[in-house]
């Protein structure tokens, strides 16, 4: 069997009267767990994705699933985000829902209330990321609300209902063809693929590298109330050990003359930059600039600061975001000398065209007195900063 609409079909008209031949051994519960979890994973071609089937385990669910995940962040239903099919304890129809894993949080949150208000929180932030996304899906098909006519005290069954992001809806009396229900998935696969880049999910990744990216976003929603404000608010680079310390305490109040800033193709010029020193600078800053965006709301930025590649025009890819949502890029050019606080320090031509190209983007660290064991401080200069030439 290769038709969804048969599958469902089957499940819907079935389920609930196999019952009665006992959970060991039935013919449905092989059949959804073999033939039918296949027939849904023929629709599938992404190599990273994973197709799973679940009746129950020795007893028959309330709520059978046909489970798809992205084996980067999770391959079981009780963890991570993923799109699954839900399909309604009173046989009355079926749900296509990205949803979260419950377990996840009932062992997270310490108790089945915090347990339900941090997975409902966690949904709201999964719906604030897609919400910036152009959704090919009509938003009259989108529900954030699904009903799976479970008991109350079906803690699962209640634990899918306030995990689900979106959901579409199909009534067991009007199950669309193959045609609907493929074009449906494909479009909740593209969803799907784009909310595990906005967590940061990337290609270089492999098997459940990406959950604990997911995880750090969904206890935050436990924790925080969307007005956190921030670590490091004195921005002093400080805590840990090694190449984080080494940078110091944000001078706020110096501000430099004309003349500090030399461009390095100027002839006569002789500022040779100590590879060492900048290497650790630099260091430093990927580790503060990921600590500044590790509060919670924005660790999936955290994650995504990285060193440059050479010849970029700038050192290091860092973020901006008030909400976790709307996000900017910010460019980081890293200057670090031995000497004192004014020592005049050298950029190049791409350095200079980068600041002046993206000022609101730009950012440069000026890390100064610098010795084996650390630097004296160092302080920021942001926009264009040909301002600060000769």
């Amino acid at each position: 069997m290769n038709s969804l609409h048969e599958v469902f079909s089957s499940v819907l008209d079935e389920y609930n009267n196999c019952k009665a031949d006992g959970f060991k051994g039935n013919p449905l519960v092989r059949k959804i767990t073999n033939e039918y979890k296949d027939a849904l994973s023929s629709f599938i071609h992404d190599p990273w994705k994973n197709v799973d089937a679940s009746a129950g385990k020795g007893n028959f669910a309330d709520v059978p699933w046909f489970l798809v995940s992205d084996k980067r962040i999770t391959k079981t239903a009780q963890n991570g985000i993923y799109l699954v099919y839900l399909f309604k304890k009173d046989g009355t129809g079926v749900y296509l829902s990205l949803n979260q894993g419950w377990t996840f949080f009932k062992n997270s949150m310490g108790s089945i209330s915090s347990a339900r208000d941090g997975i409902g929180k966690a949904s709201e932030k999964m719906r604030g990321f897609l919400d910036k996304d152009d959704s090919v899906i009509p938003s009259n098909r989108l529900e954030t609300k699904i009903d799976l006519a479970v008991d109350l005290t079906d803690e699962l069954g209640l634990g899918y209902e306030r995990g689900n992001v979106y959901a579409t809806y199909y009534s067991a009396d009007n199950l669309p063809d193959d045609d609907v229900l493929k074009s449906d998935l494909d479009d909740y696969l593209g969803m799907y693929d784009r909310l595990l880049k906005k967590i940061g999910v990337n290609e270089d990744m492999g098997e459940g590298d990406a959950l604990p990216l997911y995880e750090d976003i969904a206890k935050s929603c436990a924790v925080f109330d969307g007005t956190f404000d921030g670590a490091c608010a004195d921005r002093t680079i400080y805590q840990g050990t090694g190449s984080e310390d080494f940078i110091g305490r944000n001078n706020t109040e110096y501000v430099p003359d004309k003349g500090l800033i030399i461009e390095s193709e100027q002839e006569g010029v002789d500022l040779v930059a100590d590879e060492k020193i900048t290497s650790q600078s630099i260091d430093a800053v990927v580790k503060y600039e990921k600590r500044l965006l590790s509060n919670g709301i924005t660790n999936h930025l955290a994650n995504r600061v990285v060193r440059s590649s050479t010849g970029s025009g700038y050192d290091v890819q860092s973020f901006e975001s008030e909400d976790g949502f709307d996000e900017s890029p910010c460019y980081i050019v890293v200057k670090a000398t031995r000497g004192p606080i004014g020592t005049p320090i050298k950029m190049t031509k791409a350095e200079f065209d980068l600041s002046a190209r993206h000022p609101n983007e730009f950012k440069l660290y000026r890390v100064y007195g610098i010795t084996e064991a650390s630097a004296e401080g160092y302080y920021l200069l942001d926009g264009d900063v040909r301002r600060y030439m000769k």
